[in-house]
């Protein structure tokens, strides 16, 4: 089943986007079942299509979609069953205690790096009411340098595989690559639990997302950043949530630090119009420190309103 899903996954979308949405509905083994305590559990095609949010309601991204969730959807009574299976035959958790102390060494370097960053902080500050907390969780399985972030039963999560450093200097398994590159795990962490809060104040945007569209004509989109986010309504949360991560490290290390951050941006990707949305939230912050702007919603309307003016 896992097979079938993962051939029609496109090489550029990530199989995590899929799989880990599909993980919150389950209960934790070793009997394997769909979470029935939950409003998610009204049916799994309903967690599915709000697991992807935005995506799910551009038709665009429906006909990709819908292909990839079939197969989980067709097996759905049968899932947990396979899973369960799964937890018992392999004998995963023994596995899983033997490698202990790598797992409890990943969770250490994460909570030492991001213990004086103020993270939950400055995203309180910048959307408002988050729910339930933040919860990183660091997946030394996933590929080096994927990332996914989501809200469930409100909290937002933020899980990061391990960076991505040369070969060379990997002393062992055990040091995860976590510690030897702090700011890719402050940004990676930032920008994941931005995904997990913004997606409630865009799916309210739909006028200023279509309105903002002309925007895309800046950009000059190279690399796994064009076939990875096809249409601008998933392009608009994508460079927002840039542009706020450099008005973090700007308020953090410096405005030097935010403009080497956009400047690489429009370098490896070619996502122009990024200086638009980071101007547009400076002014965002600025007016909210004022008194001008009382929330995020507030402003977004301010920005939808400006549009053609």
């Amino acid at each position: 089943m896992f097979d079938q899903i993962c051939q029609r996954i496109p090489a550029e979308i990530p199989s995590g986007s899929l799989f880990y949405p599909v993980a919150t509905l389950l209960k934790k083994p070793p009997r394997i079942t769909w979470d029935t305590s939950t409003p998610y559990s009204r049916g799994i095609r309903e967690g599915l299509e709000d697991a992807y949010g935005t995506w799910i309601q551009d038709e665009p991204y429906r006909t990709l979609i819908r292909p990839l969730i079939q197969p989980v959807l067709d097996v759905s009574d049968k899932l947990p069953c396979l899973l369960s299976d799964f937890y018992s035959a392999t004998k995963i958790a023994e596995s899983w205690e033997e490698h202990r102390r790598w797992w409890k060494e990943a969770v250490q370097q994460c909570r030492e790096i991001l213990s004086s960053r103020q993270i939950s902080q400055w995203l309180g500050d910048f959307y408002g009411e988050t729910g339930g907390g933040f919860f990183l969780i660091p997946n030394l399985t996933d590929p080096p340098s994927d990332s996914f972030g989501f809200t469930r039963r409100n909290r937002t999560y933020a899980i990061v595989g391990p960076p991505s450093v040369p070969k060379r200097i990997e002393a062992c398994d055990s040091d995860h690559q976590y510690g030897r590159r702090p700011g890719y795990l402050v940004n990676t962490a930032f920008h994941e639990f931005s995904h997990g809060l913004v997606k409630s104040y865009l799916v309210r945007s739909s006028e200023l997302i279509h309105g903002t569209e002309s925007l895309s004509k800046r950009n000059r989109l190279r690399g796994w950043f064009a076939s990875t986010y096809p249409i601008w309504r998933i392009q608009f949360e994508e460079i927002f949530i840039r542009a706020s991560t450099a008005l973090f490290l700007a308020q953090r290390r410096g405005e030097s630090a935010a403009e080497e951050f956009l400047e690489g941006e429009k370098k490896q990707h070619g996502i122009y119009a990024i200086d638009e949305f980071y101007e547009r939230l400076h002014e965002y912050i600025e007016g909210k420190r004022s008194g001008r702007y009382t929330d995020l919603a507030e402003y977004l309307k301010s920005w939808s309103r400006s549009i053609g003016k």
